[in-house]
């Protein structure tokens, strides 16, 4: 469809937010202020997606309509809006676009494709008169396309070194972004980290006290006995976020019965095991979007955990990381953190062809700075990753991870 191509040849806006200040006229009054007061703004360095789909599947699972809005999509734009029924259809997306190019010609802007899509998930969940919007902030908060709908209902999952370059250098200058998404938040939900070390500072900048400042639901002492869909059992940061979840929904909905019979959803890309594509692999198979340094340690130490005596001695890692990255801190996290001074012995490192995904950094750079470091590293394409035998690993982009679901599954 022409709509569809239209929107694909947008480029990225999250860096440039000229437009931020015009959005908002693509609403009137009364639906700004519905889209404050029902929406459920996620904001957080990692976790943001996954506890996006925990508070959704929640949400549904209670019988109440809602629309989720997230990003990026690993395949078809249609992923980043989802509703009860499904993903916002081609032909219901198309008739939005064309809203959206009717909104840039009136008001003589050129529109990214962030700004676009979202405007459009804001827009479908306004006809579709929902009950709750779940949205995924892009990049920080305060300067986000996400902020223009002030949510009432913030989330902050955790805090850390990503888009230093935007967001400031240190923790305290992220978390000050991300947390002014909004200027109207009447409830503020937080995991443990970042309350620990910041609960002061957030509830004097958002003028916040124990009333409207929640922290997570926590699970009961017996965490192995919650299920996922993919068969695993606990680990530590998918219940962090199982538990700012839950806490969302019980502020919301109230004390509902029916938790423990939750099975809780994972999602494509995030500690993805290939046992679709290799139901005979003995040994680990993983792809993961985790691109910043304290994503690459949740991994690790969630595959130890998953893997315990069996965790392989030797792991091959595939690695393509988006330009823009801090590709440093993450392999610093994956050589010094992760494998400390044993990674002679137990990492191979694949750095994945150039091309390979949109806006892709070069795998000369990475390469030179793993020189850097004494670690040596060989160039392979993601079909290597996909013939592998040996315990592999593919990650350090979203994207990456999104070209090997089209070309695999």
């Amino acid at each position: 469809m022409e709509n569809l191509e239209y929107l694909e040849k947008k480029g990225s806006s999250l860096k440039n937010n000229k437009n931020l200040d015009s959005l908002p006229l693509f609403f009137n009054s009364e639906e700004l202020d519905l889209l404050s007061k029902r929406s459920i703004a996620i904001v957080g360095t990692n976790g943001k997606t996954s506890t996006a789909n925990m508070i959704f599947a929640y949400i549904k699972y209670f019988e109440k309509d809602v629309v989720k809005f997230i990003s990026p999509h690993l395949v078809h734009a249609n992923e980043r809006i989802e509703t009860n029924t499904g993903f916002i259809k081609d032909k219901e997306l198309s008739k939005y676009i064309e809203e959206v190019r009717v909104f840039e010609e009136k008001e003589k802007l050129v529109l990214g494709y962030f700004e676009s899509i979202f405007l459009i998930s804001c827009r479908y969940f306004l006809d579709l008169d929902s009950d709750f919007f779940v949205v995924e902030a892009g990049i920080g908060g305060r300067l986000d396309t996400t902020s223009i709908i002030n949510s009432e209902t913030v989330v902050l999952t955790n805090i850390g070194y990503d888009h230093t370059d935007i967001l400031g250098g240190s923790l305290k200058e992220i978390l000050e972004e991300k947390i002014h998404i909004s200027h109207k938040v009447k409830n503020f939900f937080v995991g443990d980290a970042v309350h620990n070390e910041y609960e002061k500072f957030i509830k004097e900048e958002l003028g916040l006290d124990d009333s409207n400042y929640h922290l997570p639901d926590y699970l009961e002492t017996d965490r192995e006995n919650w299920k996922y869909s993919d068969g695993v059992g606990a680990l530590d940061f998918r219940n962090r976020n199982l538990e700012l979840a839950r806490g969302v929904i019980k502020e919301k909905l109230g004390n509902i019965a029916g938790f423990s019979e939750f099975i809780v959803p994972i999602i494509d890309g995030r500690l993805d095991f290939c046992f679709s594509e290799f139901p005979d692999q003995t040994n680990l198979k993983v792809i993961d979007g985790a691109h910043n340094g304290s994503a690459i340690n949740a991994l690790f130490s969630a595959l130890e955990s998953i893997e315990q005596d069996n965790f392989p001695k030797k792991i091959e890692c595939f690695l393509g990381i988006k330009k823009g990255k801090d590709y440093k801190k993450i392999l610093e996290a994956l050589v010094k953190d992760v494998f400390d001074d044993k990674v002679r012995d137990y990492l191979t490192i694949s750095l994945i062809e150039g091309g390979t995904f949109e806006e892709q950094m070069n795998p000369a750079t990475i390469a030179e700075y793993l020189t850097n470091l004494g670690v040596s590293y060989k160039y392979a394409s993601i079909q290597d990753f996909h013939s592998c035998k040996e315990p592999s690993i593919l990650l350090g982009s979203l994207y990456l991870v999104g070209e090997y679901i089209k070309e695999f599954r």
